[in-house]
């Protein structure tokens, strides 16, 4: 009986031992827990994230969209002249300048006028040589002639001769009176007319201003040089086809297909160029010995030999191109077609070209074509 009491309270000895033991051991299974969750979380957030879909895409990389590009095939090219004399317009007529239309830039034209000087408007003339006194009927001379021209040209009467006329007279006062000059029935007076070197000059300064009082030494106008004639020389061979223009300051002219140039506007454009040193406007001055007050000698612009309508060319990667053996022909490569093109031109990182098939549309290319690819 004395046993079976003692293993009684044994047992509820260990029962006790055990109940304060359960809570420690609780407390531990939930730290633990605790600490495997955070971990968890923990290596979420540091895990590295699935790559989106644009970046596990199967594109190929080597394939780059091609830019199209307004192509107009441009060459520079030197332009020689003959240059006339370029210098001052000035007058015999002494006065009151009561009218002055002059401004940098604009052309004078002979037959035209551009100041009035005590009332009346002076007749620009174009003479192949400077007239000198006044001529009356009978007169004659080199200055007769070098008028009687003019005013042939001008529609006044039939053609050249050296003698003066009545009729010649009266010509010339018709043509004074549309300008609305103040004819003389008896002669033509030398006070009437400015002289031009050229049938059309461009201004470079204007002299003088309405209400100012003129003399035979006041410059009323410097004009540009005049250009009797030009012409591209050696025309590049190695152009697209297509016809071209010719650009000077940035605006194009017609030129002729043997590169000689007629127009009168880029005429009057290369002499507002020959008449200043150095590149005017994007024409370059290469050499003159003609850009005095006086005299006369050739010179030479540099200008720009376009398109008259340009092209559309296509940008690509240089190393996107590649040739046959005998480098003959070029070509590109678009997925897992061949094309053959032209190269037109380089620049900037940047090779442009044209397809040889104008139907063949040309989107992207291969920047490493493939090895042993066939152009032809």
């Amino acid at each position: 009986m004395l046993k079976f009491t003692k293993k009684i309270a044994k047992n509820k000895l260990n029962r006790r031992k055990l109940n304060r033991a359960l809570p420690k051991a609780s407390v531990v299974i939930l730290v633990c827990a605790v600490l495997i969750a955070l971990g968890a979380v923990l290596g979420y957030i540091v895990s590295p994230k699935s790559a989106p879909d644009v970046l596990t895409s199967t594109a190929n990389p080597k394939e780059v969209p091609v830019t199209q590009v307004s192509f107009d095939d441009a060459k520079d090219v030197s332009i020689s002249m003959d240059l006339g004399a370029n210098g001052a317009i000035t007058t015999t007529n002494a006065g009151r300048v009561t009218d002055y239309n002059c401004t940098v830039g604009a052309v004078l034209k002979s037959g035209d006028t551009f100041i009035s000087i005590n009332g009346g408007y002076l007749v620009n003339l174009a003479t192949r040589i400077p007239l000198w006194r006044d001529l009356k009927a009978d007169d004659s001379g080199k200055d007769v002639a070098a008028l009687t021209a003019e005013l042939a040209r001008l529609g006044y009467i039939w053609g050249e001769t050296s003698s003066m006329s009545d009729v010649i007279i009266d010509s010339f006062n018709n043509l004074l009176s549309s300008v609305g000059g103040s004819p003389d029935n008896k002669m033509i007076k030398l006070s009437s007319i400015l002289w031009l070197p050229a049938n059309n000059q461009s201004v470079l300064s204007c002299g003088t201003q309405i209400g100012v009082n003129v003399t035979s030494s006041t410059q009323l106008a410097k004009l540009s040089v005049p250009v009797k004639s030009a012409k591209v020389s050696n025309l590049p061979s190695d152009v697209l086809p297509g016809e071209r223009v010719l650009k000077i300051n940035g605006k194009a002219y017609p030129i002729e297909k043997d590169g000689v140039i007629t127009n009168q506007d880029a005429l009057n454009a290369l002499g507002v160029a020959a008449s200043s040193p150095g590149s005017v406007g994007g024409a370059t001055l290469a050499s003159s010995d003609g850009g005095g007050d006086s005299g006369s000698g050739s010179g030479g612009i540099m200008g720009s030999w376009v398109l008259k309508t340009p092209i559309n060319a296509l940008a690509v990667p240089p190393g996107s191109i590649f040739s046959d053996a005998q480098a003959k022909n070029s070509c590109i490569q678009q997925d897992d077609k061949i094309a053959k093109i032209k190269v037109v031109s380089s620049q900037l990182g940047q090779s442009y070209i044209i397809p040889l098939d104008s139907s063949y549309v040309i989107q992207t290319v291969n920047m490493s074509p493939e090895q042993n690819l066939i152009c032809q």
